[in-house]
């Protein structure tokens, strides 16, 4: 019988999660064919812990197992599955300030043509239902019922950017790694930044063949065209140089308001400072 996965990541999108994870998988005592976006414990847990456990058949020996599906966060029964199938399990999560979320959020849904480019962001965060995504602890309260504090890493997205080498030597003490040294080579990667395509149809088209697979089961196929690096060539042709993305103040101090009191009862949660959010 194949032995459980050790961690999972929960989250959240646009956050640098692809990031994290790209990272993590190199290092030489976690299996760098670990998936991601599997989404089995909110969309294909029907599909039994065989389908599951599929995915890692490939990672052999004593090297760690774990995946990252960021739509486990929203998920409302994602945490009782996941502690279901390992109470032992360690959760990672990693946040990024909610008014950067949200304006990540926009973009993207601009690119995928969800939304009109006409429409304006203080237009797009009239609608609260485009908000909820960011009001972290709804979701992270929800795993904090399940599993001690011992065994959730919440990581601050600003913190990682800042100081990354000091991020993942926490992150690997938190997965009891052996060597808590070890510096991965994308380290000082750029992450999340925001970027204007020439023809937003042709990023449409790769954003929805993704997701369609992703939502389907087909993660794996997704990460071996992610491998081969066709999706990173069509988007670098498609790519507009200019970098015209800002966030009005006044959208800024609205959305800080919006979300101070769902951030101090998250402060209090995970017991970190969130101070870094309101600048």
């Amino acid at each position: 019988m194949q032995s459980k996965v050790s961690f999972i990541g929960i989250g959240s999108g646009k956050s640098g999660s692809t990031w994290l994870f790209e990272n993590l998988v190199k290092h030489p005592e976690v299996c760098g064919l670990n998936p991601k976006e599997i989404q089995f414990f909110n969309k294909h847990y029907g599909k039994g812990l065989e389908w599951y456990h599929k995915h890692f058949s490939k990672c052999y020996g004593s090297l760690l197992k774990g995946e990252f599906s960021v739509q486990y966060m929203s998920s409302l029964a994602s945490p009782k599955r996941i502690y279901d199938y390992n109470k032992d399990v360690k959760i990672i999560a990693i946040l990024r300030c909610p008014y950067a979320r949200i304006f990540s959020d926009y973009l993207h849904s601009i690119r995928k043509m969800e939304i009109s480019p006409d429409l304006s962001f203080g237009e797009y965060i009239k609608n609260d239902s485009n908000l909820s995504i960011a009001i972290y602890y709804d979701q992270m309260k929800r795993f904090y019922e399940y599993f001690p504090k011992s065994n959730i890493k919440v990581i601050l997205f600003e913190k990682a950017v800042d100081n990354p080498l000091l991020i993942f030597r926490q992150l690997f003490e938190f997965l009891e790694l052996k060597n808590k040294c070890f510096v991965p080579s994308d380290l000082d990667k750029k992450v999340n930044q925001a970027v204007n395509y020439k023809c937003l149809f042709v990023e449409n088209i790769i954003t929805r063949t993704s997701r369609v697979l992703n939502d389907n089961g087909y993660g794996l196929i997704v990460q071996k065209i992610k491998d081969l690096g066709l999706p990173q060539l069509i988007r670098g042709l498609n790519l507009k140089s200019e970098k015209t993305f800002s966030i009005q103040q006044n959208d800024k101090v609205r959305l800080i308001e919006y979300y101070r009191i769902p951030n101090s009862k998250l402060s209090a949660l995970i017991n970190q400072d969130l101070s870094i959010w309101d600048n």
